[in-house]
């Protein structure tokens, strides 16, 4: 009978071991879980998270490029405008009352000796001889007309023995055009 008790205790005392061990090993599972439910929690809510940023990163992205699109579409209307306002005042200037006494200006800023020679553009009557004339007597310069003709609109090309200096109304509109056009810009756009 002492034996049946021994091994009746062994047998308590392993069922108990056994139901610790089971009972720990449950426990442990059951933390091993919730470790791995938070874990996975995380995980989705960092995905979630990165997704709205990769959705936010696309949409601005998006709209980035759809800025650009348009600044440079305003800024070809801006240059078209721009165009159009400088070629007005070129055709405006050419046909203008006062545009002999440019021509005039024009020869007084660049003549340097008096002797150079004028050579004007095919379809434009109205530098004269007589309007040369004029111009030497009251500066007494020797300027004289070229009997070739500039394939230019408007204005002249002034030779002289060292260069020849284009002072066209195209050449003219281009150096007023690089001098104005900022302030021109400013004023009509409000930039």
């Amino acid at each position: 009978m002492a034996l049946e008790r021994i091994i009746e205790k062994i047998k308590k005392d392993a069922e108990k071991k056994r139901k610790e061990i089971i009972g720990e090993a449950e426990k442990k599972r059951e933390e091993i879980l919730q470790e791995a439910r938070k874990k996975s929690e995380e995980i989705l809510k960092r995905a979630e998270e990165e997704k709205e940023k990769l959705k936010e990163a696309r949409v601005r992205s998006f709209i980035g490029a759809k800025k650009i699109e348009l600044n440079a579409q305003l800024l070809k209307k801006k240059r078209q405008i721009l165009d159009e306002v400088y070629k007005e005042a070129f055709t405006s200037l050419r046909g203008s009352e006062h545009y002999l006494e440019l021509i005039k200006f024009l020869l007084e800023l660049l003549v340097e000796k008096g002797d150079e020679e004028i050579i004007l553009p095919k379809n434009d009557e109205r530098i004269t001889k007589d309007f040369i004339i004029k111009i030497n007597r009251e500066k007494k310069w020797n300027l004289r007309i070229s009997e070739r003709k500039a394939d230019i609109e408007g204005g002249f090309l002034l030779k002289s023995k060292k260069r020849e200096i284009d002072a066209s109304m195209p050449r003219i509109m281009e150096i007023i055009k690089e001098e104005t056009e900022v302030e021109v810009s400013k004023i009509l756009f409000h930039d």
